[in-house]
């Protein structure tokens, strides 16, 4: 029986480029739209032609992405909304990979202390995901087993992680998609 939710930072509570273009984007095309990260990435294509490129596939304008892109690193206040519904009947847990000072910034002590039963920096640990031992520590932090939890992250690998720990794992696509998985395991979103 799940007892604790755990959630990644960045690409989940905090919106990235990815996330935020995931919410544009339908999933069938997901597949090319990493093309075009991947594309941008080797310098095949101009910034440009990225925005463009971009904009074709989600179907906004090339104006649209940059702003798109300028607003990284925000919060997704459907996600947030989401961890404080399951904080009634659930223990809540953040395991992230971000450096303290980040981590510092987007969530005050007040506000860990209000949403979060578990948080797992990192650089305390001394692993990062996908490495058991971070996963280990939620675990401990929370007086969990690893059957108790499940783990939502946007990183496949992290997810593959969690699972190798013995976790449930759920790698975040979408807000909707990720309720609607909650639902298929009974949990009340």
């Amino acid at each position: 029986m799940i007892r604790a939710i755990i959630f990644d930072c960045f690409g989940v509570l905090y919106h990235d480029q990815v996330s935020l273009l995931r919410e544009l984007v339908p999933a069938e095309r997901f597949p090319a739209m990493q093309d075009i990260f991947k594309a941008g990435d080797y310098g095949y294509l101009s910034r440009e032609e990225y925005f463009r490129q971009l904009a074709e596939l989600s179907g906004v304008t090339p104006d649209e992405i940059r702003s798109l892109n300028a607003r990284q690193y925000t919060r997704n206040e459907r996600m947030m909304e989401l961890v404080r519904r399951l904080k009634v009947d659930y223990k809540v847990g953040l395991l992230s990979n971000v450096s303290s000072e980040l981590l510092e910034r987007l969530f005050s002590v007040p506000e860990r202390t209000q949403l979060f039963d578990i948080f797992v920096e990192s650089w305390k640990v001394g692993a990062i995901k996908p490495a058991a031992e971070i996963y280990e520590a939620a675990l401990e932090s929370g007086g969990l087993r690893a059957e108790e939890c499940l783990f939502i992250d946007d990183v496949m690998a992290n997810v593959d992680g969690a699972k190798s720990v013995g976790m449930d794992a759920i790698q975040f696509l979408s807000y909707d998609q990720i309720v609607h998985e909650l639902h298929q395991r009974g949990i009340d979103a």
